[in-house]
């Protein structure tokens, strides 16, 4: 999209009067619409055409400075795929031999929505991610009040502007279910497996989450709140009979509780091993 501003100028006079210079010029009309000479506004949307224009005047030269102090010595200055950093305010000089008169428009940018940068996102294999979890996982800093919508393993987040430029941005995470779950340890203190990492980085992803561990009869062994990765196999529950010590070899079942916005909890039999 153009937006096409014409700066009119109107060259009533050029004479000079005990050396002063008298020019009447530059009236900006945009869409039909007259400002008065001075500083004027217009606002147009990131990404569209600016187009300044002055009305030709017979023997005139033209000199543009953008907010940048850039200088284009032409009738027209046009900006393609606007950007933030074109606002700011843009003068024009016209000159007829030794007359010369400077008029001014200031242009305002209405920035695109930031849905943030795509990404990636891991997760146990059969958990669906949450809202929260994916909105976590754009890069970016994109901005709340978007919607989600899924295909397969993709999840693309739209933002739309709630302006006149009417703007939408998207950005998407592909969830990659590459996490494992670990059943098993060996906590013999040979350096290896000597603790039950149960889901890596398990403190990170899931901060709040908590454990319970129950012998093949059904009695508490093991209890954490949060489960840190941790565990040696010594009981920490004051009615087991190996109460601060290791337990025997064999097969626990397990209750982790991950806390997170969608409430998962994954259930299953551990096996200690000496």
């Amino acid at each position: 999209m153009k937006k096409n501003i014409l700066i009119l100028i109107l060259m009533y006079s050029c004479q000079t009067i005990f050396g002063l210079h008298n020019i009447r010029c530059a009236k900006f009309y945009s869409k039909g619409k007259k400002f008065d000479k001075g500083i004027t506004e217009i606002t147009i949307c990131e990404g569209e055409i600016l187009q300044l224009t002055a009305e030709p005047v017979a023997n005139a030269t033209y000199e543009w400075v953008t907010p940048d102090n850039e200088v284009i010595y032409d009738i027209d200055l046009i900006r393609m795929n606007t950007t933030l950093l074109m606002s700011g305010k843009y003068s024009l000089e016209v000159r007829v031999n030794n007359c010369s008169d400077m008029s001014f428009i200031n242009v305002n940018i209405i920035p695109k929505p930031n849905a943030g940068i795509d990404s990636t996102l891991e997760l146990l294999e059969g958990l669906e991610p949450s809202e929260q979890e994916l909105f976590e996982a754009l890069e970016g800093t994109p901005e709340l009040g978007g919607n989600w919508t899924k295909s397969e393993n993709v999840y693309r987040y739209t933002v739309k502007s709630n302006n006149v430029c009417n703007f939408f941005s998207t950005a998407t995470v592909v969830v990659k279910r590459s996490i494992k779950l670990i059943n098993g340890f060996s906590p013999n203190d040979d350096g290896i497996n000597d603790t039950w990492k149960v889901i890596s980085d398990l403190e990170k992803r899931y901060p709040n989450n908590s454990l319970v561990v129950f012998s093949v009869n059904g009695n508490k062994v093991y209890k954490a709140s949060p489960y840190k990765n941790d565990w040696n196999a010594v009981s920490n529950e004051e009615l087991t009979i190996n109460h601060n010590k290791k337990l025997p070899p064999g097969s626990y079942y397990y209750i982790l509780e991950l806390q997170d916005s969608n409430k998962n909890t994954l259930k299953g039999w551990l096996q200690i091993n000496y």
